[in-house]
């Protein structure tokens, strides 16, 4: 694995003894579970049904967005998505984070759906971020968004597939690569079953509305979840390469935990833009 000594000149805030850098091998004493990072997929899955829940509220209530205006629509998940992670039991120095990574991933799901050039396969990571972790957490994060993208929509076979993945991050990749992957994954499960059961009752949101969209619309469930794996993806990787995410593990479980929340907020504002996206 390509060795990352992280530097840290402005994550102090973070660590409760700052030193001027961190060595990934100094985490390796950590051995991490696969159920470590449930609970990752887990705050996801409540997050979206937050946001389903203050969607409703505003249609409900008779506030309308107008489908040509895309940043109103950013605007309004990006909102929700930031209560959200507030109201969440962590440090503050936790939530500064998570909501800098929400800020940063905005526009996640405007860039998945430009023709932006990259090497990689998936089209999503920027080849800046991927250059970060080896080849084998590389396609591991691709194997992933490929179960995403197929054709196969029984939970059961994918959550198979997921967790093959996963078995084999924990086997062969280091700790900050098992993170990056894990908690993608955790995101991947969880989203899938979310969508599976609940994209109709995010259709019905605007059933019979002046758009004309109704609950039989033909949208991909799996589509949604791909932006979900997408936005993760980011937010690990992005934790992983500048170093934060070494620095957030360093302080223990809270700050494993605070790895967690980051990569939910950043899923949750890509996963549920998509869906809005098509909807508005």
């Amino acid at each position: 694995m390509k060795k990352l000594f992280l530097i840290i000149p402005v994550l102090c805030l973070l660590v409760y003894s700052c030193s001027s850098s961190i060595e990934l091998d100094e985490l390796s004493s950590k051995n991490l579970k696969i159920s470590d990072f449930e609970y990752v997929g887990e705050l996801h899955n409540q997050g979206l049904a937050n946001s389903y829940s203050e969607i409703k509220g505003l249609v409900n209530s008779g506030h309308k967005i107008s489908k040509e205006n895309k940043q109103k629509l950013l605007q309004v998940q990006k909102e929700i998505t930031m209560n959200f992670v507030s109201e969440q039991d962590f440090e503050q120095d936790i939530i500064v984070v998570t909501k800098q990574q929400i800020e940063i991933g905005a526009d996640d799901f405007v860039m998945f759906n430009q023709s932006v050039s990259r090497t990689s396969q998936s089209n999503i990571i920027p080849d800046s971020l991927l250059l970060g972790i080896s080849d084998e957490a590389q396609d591991m994060i691709f194997r992933i968004f490929e179960i995403m993208e197929d054709e196969d929509l029984d939970t059961a076979s994918l959550n198979s597939r997921i967790h093959s993945i996963e078995q084999e991050a924990i086997s062969s990749l280091e700790i900050d690569e098992q993170f990056v992957v894990l908690s993608t994954s955790s995101v991947a499960k969880h989203t899938l079953v979310y969508w599976n059961e609940n994209h109709e009752d995010w259709l019905n949101l605007l059933d019979g509305d002046a758009n004309g969209r109704t609950a039989d619309s033909d949208i991909n469930w799996k589509a949604a979840g791909k932006a979900d794996v997408g936005g993760a993806a980011l937010a690990g990787l992005s934790l992983a390469v500048s170093g934060t995410g070494a620095a957030m593990a360093a302080t223990g479980p809270a700050g494993w935990a605070g790895i967690g929340l980051v990569v939910v907020g950043r899923g949750l504002q890509a996963s549920a833009v998509r869906m809005l996206w098509d909807l508005w």
